[in-house]
């Protein structure tokens, strides 16, 4: 039987051979980490670039997971290749309306909850419906919380809270690429569920063909 030494020890390895194969991932990774020059981007490349127990392995390969499906995602959606998910039923998007309409009501936003499972649809959604038809999903959110597009402040007025409601929305879904601390096992159970639940999403959400597409527009995600 293998000590659990020997255990550890395969499983990095494992994780090694994914960055090494990946290494575009581990470069994103350091990239949005290097920006920030303070000890929790630090801990952080400590933490991916070795590992040195099941709970900073798990917690590497959850951040992995995540940044890998993410890129992954915008790089099908530039290509077509990812299935369409009708505006009403996008959770991502409602949440976005809810948000401004709050915002605009001057209603609190705290009682906004995002929870594992509806975390992962809701970035999901919001990552497909913002990239894959931006200005088509923008129309949609406007006209679902009264702006007129047509009127130019009513559209600044709009782009201030879309922006407002972007910051919140991240703020709720708590997707970090960097740690302040060693987060408790429970901390990162949850990260690493909602990995699982987000690359399940892009998976079940794969096209083969498609048809190529800019996502170059004016509304920019600021997300990844």
């Amino acid at each position: 039987m293998e000590s659990y030494a020997e255990v550890f020890n395969k499983r990095k390895q494992n994780y090694f051979s994914k960055l090494r194969k990946n290494i575009w991932v581990l470069n994103k990774l350091i990239d949005d980490n290097k920006e920030n020059i303070d000890e929790n981007a630090k801990r952080t490349l400590e933490i991916l670039l070795d590992p040195k127990n099941y709970d900073e392995l798990n917690l590497a390969e959850a951040l992995y997971s995540i940044t890998f499906d993410m890129m992954s995602l915008m790089n099908r959606l530039s290509d077509g290749t990812v299935k369409e998910i009708p505006f009403e039923e996008n959770d991502g998007i409602k949440l976005f309306i809810d948000i401004i309409n709050k915002l605009k009501n001057k209603c609190k936003t705290e009682n906004v909850t995002m929870t594992i499972e509806p975390t992962a649809k809701m970035i999901y959604g919001f990552l497909v419906g913002f990239a894959e038809d931006t200005e088509g999903t923008i129309m949609y959110v406007a006209d679902k919380t009264g702006f007129d597009l047509e009127d130019d402040l009513q559209m600044q007025q709009f782009m201030l809270y879309l922006e407002k409601a972007q910051t919140i929305f991240n703020s709720k879904s708590n997707k970090k690429n960097s740690v302040n601390e060693m987060p408790s096992k429970k901390d990162i159970e949850e990260l690493t569920k909602f990995s699982n639940e987000f690359h399940k999403l892009c998976e079940d959400g794969k096209l083969k063909k498609g048809i190529k597409r800019s996502l170059s527009n004016s509304y920019t995600i600021h997300f990844l």
